[in-house]
């Protein structure tokens, strides 16, 4: 259906992306492209879209942005580095950068990464702390994940009334 012609589309237009002479025009398809194929498990094409961008980003906003689809798309890879620092590090320069929403996104990240390595009290923490700031977004697919997650990591620690409450 629309789904099938809108991925078609975007095909047709990202082997176009080299003709593009606007850096902005050129990386809003470019991230366009990383976010979709990183919705649809496509992970390896996602971090060459998001690797483009930051190549020679045209904003903070392009580069927190491909930040968020590359170590997202590392996480699902099960290639993200045991050592949090180069996801801090970018979560840090995002928030210096005014860029909260894909700062937030990062931090899902994260904590999806900590939950996966048994440390839930951890990524509960780093989610709750930051919960304010993701709420002031009005954002509503970052709130929905951070309280899915939320009620997930809670659930399995046995919290049921936690995790019926993010529910």
């Amino acid at each position: 259906g629309q789904f099938n012609q809108g991925l078609h589309q975007l095909e047709q237009t990202l082997s176009l992306i080299d003709h593009v002479d606007d850096p902005e025009l050129r990386q809003h398809g470019l991230v366009s492209g990383a976010l979709l194929y990183s919705e649809i498990g496509q992970f390896k094409l996602a971090r060459q879209y998001a690797e483009a961008i930051m190549a020679k980003p045209a904003s903070a906003h392009f580069l927190c942005g491909a930040s968020y689809v590359e170590f997202d798309a590392l996480l699902h890879e099960h290639a993200l580095p045991n050592d949090d620092g180069s996801l801090v590090q970018a979560i840090d320069e995002c928030i210096a950068k005014h860029e909260i929403l894909n700062a937030n996104l990062m931090r899902v990240t994260l904590a999806r990464k900590w939950m996966q390595m048994g440390q839930r009290d951890h990524a509960i923490t780093l989610l709750r702390y930051h919960l304010a700031e993701v709420q002031a977004t009005h954002y509503p697919r970052l709130n929905a994940e951070i309280h899915s997650l939320l009620g997930e990591l809670l659930y399995a620690k046995g919290d049921m009334q936690g995790a019926q409450a993010e529910a």
